[in-house]
């Protein structure tokens, strides 16, 4: 692992990516869960319930990638979206050396709705055991 002169390595900018999926999928489904309370849906409390264990799986999840990022001395500063919206780059600091990481919007999309697939199948699992 190189950590001379600040410079992130491919493992760090892999957690990087992942903390920063993360937050993004903890922001929605946050946001699925206050659209939920103002509906009159027949299954609202299961799916609050539901969306509420993706929460809090994803939350622990999201602890356990900043404290990663925490231990390797990086820090994510900002986000800034280019003119034509395709990259969203985020800003980091890296034990002294500050630099950005550009995700496409596309390829953060994807791995989203792979990652929150992975969490509902988790919980299907749970419910299928009871």
């Amino acid at each position: 692992m190189n950590k001379l002169g600040g410079i992130i390595t491919i493992e760090e900018r892999r957690m990087m990516r992942d903390y920063i999926l993360l937050t993004h999928i903890h922001t929605m489904v946050q946001k699925s869960i206050n659209d939920l309370q103002f509906t009159d849906s027949l299954f609202k409390d299961t799916y609050l319930v539901f969306n509420e264990h993706i929460e809090g799986m994803v939350f622990m999840d999201l602890k356990i990638h900043r404290l990663a990022l925490k231990h390797h001395g990086i820090q994510v500063t900002k986000e800034e979206h280019n003119k034509d919206g395709f990259v969203i780059y985020y800003y980091y600091t890296c034990r002294g050396y500050t630099d950005r990481l550009g995700l496409t919007r596309d390829v953060m999309k994807s791995e989203i709705s792979i990652r929150l697939g992975k969490y509902v199948e988790a919980v299907a699992e749970v419910l299928k055991h009871k």
